[in-house]
């Protein structure tokens, strides 16, 4: 599961093992995530993700539309390092407030203030 946050940052989070037959979880699977850092100037709103192609979109109240590859970004944050591969596909003059994508990853519609994004 991915999440977006007023932070700042994405998260992928590990999705909990059962540990017997009645659903129970582990506590330490369901806390499991890995924190990444983005380019977003204020807290991030909506994310898109597109499996076949692992194109990750994220938008943002300092109106900013960010595309990203999930495989890149996994590797630069358990390096430590700060992703570089990051393409900003938009900037507003408002806050963009929601964000999807096709299954392919090639098309990508957002919504702001303004008339179009």
């Amino acid at each position: 599961m991915i999440s977006c946050s007023n932070d700042k940052t994405i998260k992928l989070w590990k999705i909990p093992e059962l540990i017997d037959e009645e659903s129970s979880y582990t506590i330490e699977s369901y806390y499991s995530s890995l924190s990444m850092n983005t380019l977003h100037g204020d807290y991030i709103k909506a994310l898109a993700y597109s499996e076949k192609s692992g194109k990750l979109f994220t938008a943002g109240l300092d109106g900013r539309i960010l595309m990203m590859n999930l495989e890149d970004l996994l590797v630069q944050a358990r390096d430590g390092n700060r992703s570089n591969d990051v393409n900003l596909l938009g900037s507003n003059n408002s806050s963009v407030f929601a964000v999807d994508c096709d299954l392919s990853g090639d098309l990508m519609i957002a919504s702001a203030y303004e008339n179009v994004t």
